[in-house]
């Protein structure tokens, strides 16, 4: 019995035949040449160099090719956000990789993009396609955003998705200026990083060190800004509105405020979920400044309840200020790192959220260990070569329980695997964070992805 047709067109469909791809090929140039209503199977086939007969072996019209074509563009795009060599902890360096491989992508298939918002005018199909095409990378760089605020790594001017939009809508301006003038795409993709950063709340990176892109004009040498590595220092500096750290301790009104503030940020409403920002979010803003102060100095600073005061910001991770900075003790520096953050603040401040919303101890002491990995990846790639290296002092304090059965560390690498969630998937476009235990380990190599 002799096979039918559209069975040989769709085994050659599976088999991707290089006759299909310069038909696709053909398709694509005329299709941007002549517009979608003006081209015809018979200008597909004349620029391809084969007959009608090849064409609907693999195609069955015209609008099928363009549909197969539009697809391409919307992989293409998904594509941009799977970066391969990209430091996952580092978002300076993936705001620099994102931008410049989604800028690319725009300018690459700027003609076919306006092709398919003509067609999405009559066609619904076509119309779902495009808002797929910018609404998936949307959402994946919105998740990412919001996973950087839950570990107080950003402060952004806006909600993750609206920073996102903002992100997308500064690509697509710049796009035709790269088609125009592709010389200047290093100053193009520097240009929009710079804006990226600023509605991150994060500061340019610092000139000569990985994620800058030759980007000059961020802070001096030494000086890293907010959120991280930042407290306010000595008596008045910023007193205003902060309360001792003993009172978010002993008060559950003031943490129940606080967690039902940083609910309504999250749109979750006062739960686990706002708990568990708001620890990890503290857990960060300690470590960092703990952390850089070790590395830069060989003293821990005394963070400890007595000696810290805090305040609700407008946006992002708690405000911390020290009226009396202080250093503090230990049997050697690891030590005093983990007494003053873990055992006399965070420890206490677990258990006071627990009690009050039910989070789980491993829950608790997996958000301490990944924010303490993640202040690692950040203070190892804005400020390298500290006089001491904060990889062996992180390596020290994990060795100790709870925290050395809260994860994997990798010392070699920074990489870490927590062996608990942080419960922001369960925000809208939460996502999951790099470490989530959750989260499949990548098979090779270092990926980023937003």
């Amino acid at each position: 019995m002799p096979t039918a047709p559209w069975a040989v067109r769709d085994k050659l469909d599976r088999a991707d035949s290089e006759t299909r791809r310069t038909l696709l090929d053909a398709a694509r140039a005329v299709f941007e040449t002549k517009g979608y209503a003006r081209t015809t199977v018979a200008d597909i086939t004349r620029a391809a160099g084969v007959g009608r007969a090849t064409f609907y072996v693999y195609f069955a019209s015209k609008e099928e090719v363009f549909a197969v074509l539009a697809h391409q563009v919307r992989d293409r795009f998904l594509a941009a956000q799977e970066l391969t060599g990209v430091d996952a902890g580092d978002p300076w360096a993936v705001a620099r990789a994102t931008n410049a491989a989604y800028l690319d992508a725009y300018a690459a298939n700027l003609a076919f993009l306006t092709l398919i918002d003509h067609q999405a005018i009559a066609d619904p199909a076509m119309y779902d396609l495009r808002e797929e095409i910018h609404a998936r990378p949307r959402a994946r760089t919105a998740r990412y955003i919001a996973r950087l605020v839950a570990r107080g790594q950003a402060d952004p001017a806006a909600d993750p998705e609206a920073v996102a939009t903002a992100s997308g809508g500064m690509v697509a301006m710049f796009a035709p200026v790269l088609v125009r003038e592709p010389g200047r795409r290093d100053e193009l993709v520097a240009r929009i990083t710079a804006m990226y950063l600023r509605l991150l709340g994060l500061p340019r990176p610092l000139p000569g060190t990985r994620g800058d892109g030759g980007d000059r004009g961020g802070p001096g040498p030494g000086v890293v800004r907010r959120p991280y590595f930042t407290v306010h220092c000595g008596p008045g500096a910023g007193a205003a509105g902060f309360r001792p750290f003993t009172d978010l301790l002993a008060d559950r009104a003031a943490r129940s405020a606080y967690v039902a503030e940083v609910g309504r940020r999250l749109g979750t409403g006062p739960d686990r979920v706002a708990a568990s920002t708001l620890h990890i979010g503290t857990a960060a803003r300690l470590w960092s400044v703990a952390l850089a102060t070790a590395a830069l100095t060989g003293r821990a600073p005394d963070l400890s309840p007595g000696r810290l005061h805090w305040r609700i910001p407008e946006t992002g991770p708690v405000d911390l200020w020290l009226p009396e900075p202080a250093a503090a003790t230990g049997r050697d520096l690891p030590d005093a790192l983990y007494e003053t953050v873990h055992e006399r603040t965070l420890r206490p401040l677990g258990e006071a959220l627990r009690r009050d919303t039910g989070l789980s101890p491993k829950v608790l002491h997996g958000n301490v260990t990944s924010a303490l990995t993640g202040a690692l990846r950040v203070l190892h790639t804005r400020l390298p070569g500290t006089p001491l290296a904060p990889s062996a002092l992180v390596g020290a304090v994990l060795e100790r329980e709870p925290l050395a059965s809260a994860g994997t560390f990798d010392a070699a690498t920074l990489d870490y695997r927590r062996h608990s969630c942080c419960l922001c998937y369960r925000v809208r476009a939460g996502g999951y964070c790099g470490d989530c235990v959750l989260v499949r380990p990548p098979r090779t190599g270092r990926r980023g992805q937003v």
